[in-house]
């Protein structure tokens, strides 16, 4: 049997916008362990899912409810919420979580909630994030994921200059916490 060390993974990169498909790229030069397969459209890209077999497909979707969220919610096996340290953004993964309770009950399908990822914790606030911490503790027990990602000034500078923290500045904070959420990721599906 492979382990997942000696079989290449494949990746699905959906070319509809420059930046997200040079920062895909960016990301998998950096390793010999993908197979980048590309397609020109949505609809293309469910062609090619019907007739092969992925190991992952990653589906980033914006900070909102819309109709691509929802498609990807439904069309996903595992959803990694983010969650930024603050009182707005925890309302934020409850009106999520809610979400993703009714498309349970609606289409009889939901993803199972693989964690919730602390993001731009900044790690001066103390209180504040001791106060956020406890209460995505109390309401989604056991959901935290270990790893978190720190305020870090790399990580908005790769984006400014479209490319990815790993080949901005790969012994950033950023860099280290985005390899470690992957090492956290991967043994959880993968296990």
């Amino acid at each position: 049997m492979e382990s997942m060390t000696d079989k290449k993974q494949r990746v699905l990169i959906v070319e509809d916008e420059e930046s997200f498909q040079f920062v895909c790229r960016e990301i998998l030069r950096a390793t010999e362990r993908y197979e980048v397969i590309t397609c020109a459209s949505g609809e293309e890209a469910l062609t090619h899912l019907k007739t092969s077999a992925f190991d992952a497909i990653v589906l980033d979707c914006p900070p909102n409810l819309g109709l691509l969220t929802l498609n990807a919610l439904l069309a996903a096996d595992h959803v990694l919420v983010p969650c930024d340290l603050s009182v707005l953004a925890l309302e934020g993964v409850d009106d999520l979580m809610n979400t993703i309770g009714q498309l349970e009950m609606t289409f009889g399908r939901a993803p199972q909630i693989l964690g919730l990822l602390h993001t731009r914790v900044d790690k001066r606030n103390h209180k504040q994030n001791a106060a956020i911490r406890r209460a995505v503790a109390q309401r989604y027990s056991g959901l935290a994921m270990d790893t978190e990602i720190a305020v870090n000034t790399s990580l908005p500078t790769a984006q400014l200059n479209g490319t990815s923290v790993f080949a901005a500045a790969p012994d950033s904070t950023g860099a280290r916490d985005y390899s470690a959420l992957a090492a956290e990721v991967r043994a959880k599906v993968f296990s």
